[in-house]
């Protein structure tokens, strides 16, 4: 005789011969055939995140990196975290994954094709808001700017760029607006 679902039994809570009730908890179940992945996304990513992206994560021990669907996005901001949770799942036909393990994940937000990226060091933090230095006809001038996800090395530039403007990278502390530059060719 065959149950009619799949898994697989944990642990026993009884011993053979002791009084059970309706209630008494005897043995875990698990089905571990499909797995769900719960992680949370910082809140800035609630406009990208979507259902049937993939995820990439890793479990510790297991030299291999796995990927799901995403499947599910709480429509609910954490005010505590501000942090999304997002669902993903995939299946697990080798039963190497066991619920409950800490997956390292690896999710790439979908990048617009006209987004704009700088170098963090170009831009110019102020109280009246983010600038940037922009070459002109020879000219520097400051641009105000509206700076968005950014990690150590790079900026995303939500508006007051065009693709092809020249931004300044270097020396940005000594640079004023209507200084004259030169560019040499090597």
């Amino acid at each position: 005789m065959h149950a009619p679902f799949d898994g697989v039994v944990g642990l026993r809570f009884v011993s053979e011969g002791s009084y059970v009730t309706p209630s008494t908890r005897i043995a875990t179940f698990q089905y571990t055939g499909k797995m769900k992945l719960d992680f949370s996304l910082p809140e800035r990513f609630g406009a990208t995140v979507a259902p049937g992206q993939l995820v990439q994560f890793t479990v510790v021990g297991i030299e291999r990196t796995f990927e799901a669907s995403i499947y599910a996005v709480e429509p609910r901001i954490d005010e505590v975290t501000r942090t999304l949770t997002v669902r993903a799942v995939l299946e697990n036909h080798d039963y190497s994954l066991r619920p409950g393990a800490f997956a390292r994940v690896r999710w790439t937000a979908e990048a617009e094709q006209s987004a704009i990226f700088i170098p963090s060091v170009a831009l110019l933090p102020a109280t009246d808001g983010d600038a940037v230095f922009i070459v002109r006809d020879g000219v520097v001038a400051r641009r105000a700017v509206v700076s968005g996800p950014r990690s150590a090395e790079q900026i995303r530039i939500l508006s007051g760029l065009n693709q092809g403007d020249e931004v300044i990278i270097a020396g940005v502390q000594q640079v004023r607006p209507g200084m004259l530059v030169v560019k040499i060719n090597n």
